[in-house]
C-alpha cells in the first residue's frame, strides 16, 4: 500500500468513526443513553408525569405530603419510592421535591441514575402559572405558559 492511500484510508475511517459517534448521544456513568420524554408538572402536593415517549405507561403522579424534600424514581416501568436495583433496562432517575421557600415557588431536583446524557439537574419556578417541564435523555426544557 503506497503511503498516499494509507493516508486516505486512515483518515477515511477516523472520518466515519467521528459520523458515528455524533449520532449517538453520550451518557451519564459511560452508558449510551435511551430515548425518552416525560412531561412533568410540579404541584403544592408532588408531581404529575405524562409520558410521551420510550416508557411503558401513560401518566403517573407522586403526592409528597408534608415532608420535604420529597424523593422518587423514574423509569421505563413507572414512578416508585425506591428504585429497583435489580433492573438495569433503560434509564433511570431520581426527583426530589424541595419545600418551597414562598407558596407560588415549586422546584425539582434530577439525578441520573443510568441512561441519561446528564448527571444532575434543577428546575424551578414561581408565580401562579402552572410548573411545567419536558424531561428527555438530554435534559430538562421549558414548556412555555399556556401549554
Amino acid at each position: 500500500m503506497t503511503r498516499e492511500r494509507f493516508t486516505f484510508t486512515a483518515a477515511f475511517l477516523v472520518g466515519a468513526v467521528a459520523v458515528a459517534a455524533l449520532g449517538q448521544p453520550a451518557s451519564a456513568g459511560g452508558r449510551e443513553a435511551v430515548p425518552f420524554r416525560i412531561a412533568v408538572e410540579l404541584n403544592a402536593s408532588g408531581a404529575t408525569l405524562t409520558a410521551e415517549q420510550g416508557v411503558r405507561w401513560k401518566s403517573a403522579s407522586w403526592t409528597c405530603g408534608e415532608e420535604r424534600p420529597c424523593r422518587f424514581y423514574v423509569d421505563p416501568s413507572g414512578v416508585a419510592g425506591r428504585l429497583d436495583e435489580g433492573s438495569a433496562e433503560g434509564f433511570a432517575l431520581s426527583l426530589d421535591l424541595s419545600k418551597a421557600s414562598a407558596d407560588s415557588e415549586r422546584r425539582a431536583d434530577l439525578r441520573s441514575v443510568r441512561g441519561t446524557a446528564w448527571k444532575e439537574l434543577a428546575y424551578w419556578c414561581s408565580g401562579s402559572n402552572p410548573c411545567r417541564f419536558v424531561l428527555d435523555e438530554r435534559g430538562v426544557h421549558g414548556v412555555p405558559a399556556g401549554q
